[in-house]
């Protein structure tokens, strides 16, 4: 995400000396962030600011807003909230996992009939870069 400076790789912001405002070692974002950078053949000491961590993808938001960083990866969910621009990097499943058992239980049975309501389809889609495509739907099966 970015307010004024857009840049479409690691390459561009290191050129353009943009300010990147990162997540900590291990939180999906940054194992993204690193992955990107190395595929760029480009060293984290390439990237102003590569060291600068926050917890949060509101706080990569807040940040970029209030003019403190020029870029980062956030999810677009707070894009339009602070008056920001979002390029699509990657597209991210959240999955649930469980025992089969479980799986079968009323009180599971129970959380997918709600899951998968209309109405309730349509509030996680009214979400900037959120999607109910997906909900419920059994994506592998063990042997």
């Amino acid at each position: 995400m970015y307010k004024d400076k857009k840049a479409d790789s690691f390459n561009e912001i290191a050129d353009k000396k943009l300010r990147f405002i990162n997540r900590p070692p291990n939180s999906g974002t940054r194992i993204l962030a690193d992955y990107i950078l190395s595929r760029e053949n480009l060293s984290s000491e390439n990237i102003i600011g590569y060291e600068q961590e926050v917890s949060s993808h509101l706080e990569i938001a807040e940040h970029i807003a209030e003019g403190k960083a020029d870029i980062g990866i956030g999810n677009a969910f707070y894009v339009d909230l602070f008056g920001l621009h979002f390029n699509r990097i990657k597209t991210e499943s959240f999955d649930m996992i469980l025992d089969k058992d479980f799986y079968f239980s009323e009180e599971y049975q129970l959380f997918l009939e709600f899951l998968n309501k209309e109405d309730i389809k349509s509030a996680i889609d009214s979400f900037k870069g959120y999607s109910s495509e997906n909900t419920g739907k059994i994506k592998y099966k063990a042997h």
